[in-house]
């Protein structure tokens, strides 16, 4: 049994929530008792009450899906309202299953009705206080992303996660220059009663280090730096600092971000993307780069990095972690908070990190590593599909026959966005012969002749074409003739 009258009503029922508990939680009166009731750490309510019936309505119809729902949402936000009124001398709970009606209506959104109660009225000073002072330090718990719950992160509450891998002081993140503090702090005080952040010095807390132990982490740190022997980083100390920089200065929202893949990406890209990174972030390069005093931040930056990886890895752990900080369809753009200023800062990040891979994927298709390099212009373009980007991938994909078409379709879409260069309607042409559409590739040539009549490429090209047309014996019925008969 569970009891006391220190931690809020909320702060009772997030324990319970986190901990999948069942049973009966009492809120005792001088005169009288209320009861909520729970299976799996789920709120279920007595078929009398009046919210529970209201619930229990929209429910038969068949019109939601639980949190998303926001008929729902507004009846669980009435609940909340009503249970910040509910004071008693003692708060209790108690494990008897069997004491919870058998036709409780059930399970409710309970992490909505906890995200929205926990911080209700609630003003700056009152959020501190609940999240133990400006000095506390706290820290995501490993599981956090893989706890198997019904669980939608906006992209803030993801951010905070990802970012309290390391234990932090709340006077630290109050000082972050995109949040508010009122901002701040309600995300925070949600993550807390949800049970996916705890104080550093929890047994939780402690647990979370399982995850990546340190003489896993060296031996990381050792296997990349292997690899900084055999082959340098193929950049100057001048581009190389400058884009060591700019890797600290992003603020990631997720593991997703911060590994700069798509969330669809194979296990081999998360792998490729991993190893690029590190081997540009790794510590060692702090004293080459005149970054000595911030040896510790590349470190930990890897240390982040790579616990990504082992997640984004891991099928399990990246299935959980994907339903966790990746918003639903099916939630409205109300129901989202609005990050459009973060949205543009990331952005420009990630177009300026996928410049960085297209001059990276330029050199490695001067090494005629085609495949990396397709890699990183995949990673590229997909954030910032400018047409210098999209014709070095195909030119790069055109090198291997089984990604002809793959390549035919990327010199397409930088014609679109730029259909006047006439050596990319050559080098589409190109692509068309040696997949067998000769009449598109003659087409493609003459595009180009029309941009620029004295493309050389562009009429040796039809020129070809001609020589092969007759080679094969001419068109018409003629030429089917003396194929035919050999003529």
């Amino acid at each position: 049994m569970l009891e006391g009258s220190g931690p809020s009503l909320f702060d009772v029922i997030g324990r319970i929530y986190a901990r999948r508990e069942s049973g009966v939680l009492i809120v005792q009166r001088a005169d009288s008792s209320r009861r909520l009731y729970f299976r799996s750490g789920e709120l279920y309510l007595a078929p009398t009450h009046p919210l529970a019936i209201a619930i229990a309505e929209r429910l038969a119809e068949g019109e939601t899906d639980g949190a998303s729902d926001r008929a729902v949402r507004g009846l669980v936000q009435r609940m909340a309202d009503a249970l910040r009124g509910w004071s008693g001398d003692e708060i209790s709970f108690h494990e008897k299953e069997d004491e919870i009606p058998p036709d409780a209506v059930g399970p409710l959104p309970t992490s909505a009705l906890l995200a929205a109660g926990s911080v209700a009225g609630a003003d700056v000073s009152e959020l501190i206080r609940l999240l133990g002072g400006e000095d506390a330090v706290w820290r995501s718990i490993e599981g956090s992303w893989t706890g198997q719950r019904n669980v939608h992160l906006d992209p803030t509450q993801a951010y905070l996660l990802s970012r309290l891998d390391r234990p932090t002081a709340l006077r630290t993140l109050l000082s972050h220059p995109s949040l508010g503090p009122e901002q701040m702090l309600r995300n925070l005080r949600q993550l807390q009663v949800l049970g996916l952040i705890v104080p550093a010095s929890s047994p939780d807390a402690i647990e979370a280090e399982g995850l990546l132990p340190d003489g896993l982490f060296e031996r990381f740190l050792e296997r990349v730096e292997r690899s900084l022997d055999d082959r340098a980083v193929d950049l100057g100390h001048e581009t190389h600092k400058m884009e060591a920089e700019n890797l600290l200065a992003e603020e990631p929202a997720n593991y997703f971000e911060l590994l700069h893949v798509d969330p669809h990406a194979s296990a081999e890209d998360v792998y490729r993307t991993y190893f690029h990174l590190a081997r540009r972030l790794h510590p060692r390069h702090a004293a080459a780069l005149r970054m000595g005093e911030r040896k510790n931040e590349l470190r930990d930056r890897l240390r982040r990095l790579t616990e990504a990886y082992l997640t984004l890895s891991d099928p399990d752990r990246r299935t959980a972690y994907t339903a966790a900080v990746l918003p639903p369809a099916s939630v409205s753009k109300e129901q989202r908070v609005d990050t459009e200023g973060e949205t543009e800062q990331r952005r420009k990040q990630r177009q300026v990190l996928a410049q960085q891979q297209f001059q990276e994927a330029v050199a490695q298709a001067k090494l005629l590593d085609y495949h990396y390099a397709v890699q990183l212009l995949t990673q590229a373009v997909a954030v910032d599909p400018r047409p210098e980007y999209l014709v070095l991938l195909a030119e790069c994909q055109a090198h291997n026959p089984k990604w002809l078409d793959r390549a035919a379709e990327n010199y397409s879409k930088a014609l679109e966005l730029d259909p006047n260069d006439a050596d990319v309607w050559v080098s589409r042409a190109r692509v068309m012969e040696k997949i067998g559409r000769f009449e598109e590739a003659r087409r493609n040539y003459g595009r180009a002749l029309q941009l620029q009549p004295a493309h050389i490429g562009a009429q040796l090209g039809l020129d070809n074409l001609r020589q092969q047309a007759r080679s094969r014996g001419g068109g018409g019925v003629l030429g089917a003739l003396r194929r035919l008969f050999g003529g």
